[in-house]
């Protein structure tokens, strides 16, 4: 028992301990942070997760990552935005398709559009 005493007795010396700079401590925080969300996180990351070919706007991808966490979890993160890129995939290719067979109805002329 004079043992746990003891160490009850140094864990408390421990925390009422002042910080010894804390001025410098929050300053090389908020450089790590800058560094790693920033410059890491944007330049790095993001580009390797969302790719760089993907034309994809920076409020959808935003909005597919929260809805994403909010509907998946963390796995979201990774799974919203790419549900949401397959989504806009096929709607791209659903407008091209649409817009090459109006092309093609036009090009067959009245006579042809009415089947008889």
């Amino acid at each position: 028992m004079t043992r746990q005493k003891h160490s009850d007795k140094a864990l408390d010396e421990r925390l009422e301990e002042p910080d010894e700079q804390p001025e410098a401590r929050g300053i090389l925080e908020l450089i790590w942070g800058a560094v790693m969300v920033g410059i890491l996180a944007d330049y790095v990351i993001r580009p390797r997760l969302v790719g760089a070919a993907g034309h994809l706007p920076s409020i959808v991808t935003f909005a597919a990552l929260l809805g994403g966490v909010q509907v998946f979890g963390l796995k979201g993160l990774i799974v919203g935005p790419v549900l949401m890129s397959l989504a806009i995939a096929v709607l791209r290719l659903y407008a091209i398709e649409a817009r090459r067979r109006r092309s093609d109805l036009l090009a067959k002329g009245p006579e042809r559009r009415s089947g008889a």
